[in-house]
């Protein structure tokens, strides 16, 4: 039944795609993520897709898509030479290596090189490069550090000054998907899985803000970036107020995207207890009946062109990690930071946003010392992702603003 539904799957994406298969490529590299070991006749399903694609999203060029027991997909794509160079654009995935596991159906990751762009690429990324061909073409390959007992996850990408991203919950890295395509060209931009979440180990037990922002804090360390500037959305924006608080001299500025000091230190208490009894149902479904979806994210339905990316980090969000996540966040109480904030802070904020409204924008702006708050129009929660090229700029224009010293 998986095999018959994957393959139905990919027959809509050649239903629903245009004369110019806008779409295409990118749809059918997340379809391969879910394809797993489900057997010869889905692959071939998909190796005859890929057949008829390169790297622009048109007819031509030819691919094998091979699995090996236990050890996830590789993927190999040789397109057909491309008009604008007369090169042939190779793209070869790289085979899931042994420190990745495969509890709770992760992937592995896929990487890939391309001559024509001269670094490495996610597959998904070129889909989304061919899709948009005026924007640069990046890499972001998924690192593992390990630190504090746990292995964390990252991918990294471009050069210059650094910038590191921090995700909210039930999300991991790859909701900063725009933003690493965007502002590669111009800074070092690493997203990470936090503990629990996407690539990463699990969450240990009674893990509390301080272990996360212990971990944030040896990332950045560990990979020589601070200081950096730091970037947080939702529950990630509380994070980043912690490392802060705790780490002050690896972050350069703060970037608090539609966020929090904690539930408790930014709602009403009767707020605070409706979200946690919401919190404690949706969990105390049975797991083939958890639905990892928080109230108010969007402004409307999310952006369609995300639609399959989040129904991915969905898939693999755990419940022990929005559990920790959402009762730690409840208990969070930051208002005595504000006001001690002392790096340029931005704030960036969903117009319609329900969960933290712009009256929680508004307490930020007057305790942070100096705070600049920038409103999206027509954008709720995610505000990266329904308005990612108005959030791009704000962010863009406010690091090179505030170069880190």
């Amino acid at each position: 039944m998986a095999g018959e539904l994957q393959q139905r799957k990919i027959a809509g994406v050649f239903d629903a795609m245009d004369a110019d298969g806008n779409g295409l490529l990118e749809e059918l590299m997340l379809l391969v993520d879910e394809l797993g070991s489900m057997g010869e006749e889905v692959r071939a399903t998909a190796d005859a897709m890929f057949d008829t694609i390169d790297g622009s999203g048109r007819t031509s060029g030819a691919a094998t898509i091979s699995s090996r027991p236990r050890s996830g997909c590789s993927v190999r794509t040789r397109a057909a030479e491309r008009a604008s160079g007369g090169q042939n654009c190779i793209v070869e995935g790289v085979g899931w290596s042994g420190s990745w596991r495969s509890r709770h159906g992760l992937r592995p990751p896929v990487w890939a090189t391309c001559p024509l762009a001269g670094a490495e690429l996610d597959p998904c990324d070129i889909a989304s490069s061919a899709r948009r061909p005026d924007r640069r073409r990046y890499g972001a390959t998924v690192q593992v550090l390990r630190t504090n007992g746990l292995e964390i996850a990252y991918e990294r990408v471009g050069a210059g000054p650094p910038l590191v991203f921090v995700h909210g919950a039930a999300e991991d890295g790859r909701i900063w998907r725009p933003q690493l395509a965007a502002l590669s060209d111009e800074f070092t931009v690493v997203a990470w899985d936090e503990p629990g979440a996407g690539r990463s180990s699990d969450v240990p037990p009674d893990f509390e803000l301080a272990g996360y922002a212990n971990c944030l804090a040896a990332l950045v360390e560990e990979l020589g970036l601070g200081p950096a500037h730091v970037a947080g959305l939702s529950w990630g924006g509380t994070l980043a107020q912690e490392l802060y608080r705790r780490r002050p001299e690896l972050v350069a500025t703060l970037t608090l995207a539609d966020t929090y000091a904690g539930w408790k230190g930014s709602l009403p208490p009767e707020e605070v207890r409706a979200r946690v009894a919401g919190a404690r149902q949706m969990l105390a479904a049975p797991p083939d009946r958890f639905v990892p979806t928080l109230p108010g994210l969007f402004a409307g339905e999310p952006p369609a062109q995300y639609a399959a990316l989040l129904d991915q980090i969905a898939a693999g969000v755990r419940p022990q990690s929005l559990r920790t996540q959402l009762l730690v966040m409840a208990e969070t109480d930051q208002r005595d930071l504000l006001a001690r904030i002392a790096v340029p802070t931005l704030l960036i904020w969903g117009e319609l946003d329900e969960r933290s409204p712009l009256g929680v924008a508004r307490q930020f702006e007057r305790a942070i010392p100096g705070a600049k708050l920038v409103v999206l129009p027509g954008c709720g929660h995610v505000s990266n992702l329904e308005g990612p090229e108005q959030f791009n700029a704000a962010v863009r224009d406010f690091c090179r603003a505030h170069p880190p010293r």
